[in-house]
This record gives structure tokens, sequence and C-alpha cells, in this order.
């Protein structure tokens, strides 16, 4: 319902984020991140060309699909609520 109604408009995190993480991942690295939106994150980070998988868990459907959408072949979006996730990863 609050991303229906605020939109969350925002693609690309924050840059300092971005640079941090990037200067510190390799492509064989996963990135996991609960609470993703739309993956802003995983945006930010191909934009810096990093090529690693990539798992969004978010509760909207709506934002996973939108996510997805957007997203390439390395990424999964799974919707559950953080508290409930149960990883179909190892």
């Amino acid at each position: 319902m609050k991303y229906k109604l605020l939109g969350f408009l925002q693609w690309v995190a924050p840059h300092d984020t971005i640079q941090h993480l990037a200067s510190r991942l390799s492509d064989k690295t996963c990135v996991f991140e609960l609470g993703c939106r739309r993956g802003s994150l995983l945006h930010g980070l191909r934009e810096v060309s990093w090529m690693g998988f990539y798992c969004g868990v978010g509760i909207s459907t709506q934002a996973m699909n939108d996510g997805h959408k957007s997203a390439d072949q390395r990424s999964s979006w799974i919707v559950s609520g953080i508290e409930s996730f149960r990883s179909p990863f190892k």
C-alpha cells in the first residue's frame, strides 16, 4: 500500500554507497538485499559495471515486479516480509 501511495521514484542508491560497495565487491560476489524496493542498489551497481549476482527481497509485489522488469539474468526477486523470509539459496 505504501509503495502505491508514495511511488518510490528514486532508482539509484546514494553515490557514496555505490562507490563503497563497488570498490569491495568482485564479479563473483553475491549481494543479498532485504527491503530492496525496486532494486536501486542493483541499478547503481550495474551502472558502475559490477556484474555479480543480486537477490532482492521486498514485501511489495508491485515493487518486485518493477525491479524484475528492469533487471537482468543475474538477479532474483522474492516477495516476502523480512520476518517471514526463508532463503531458497545456500
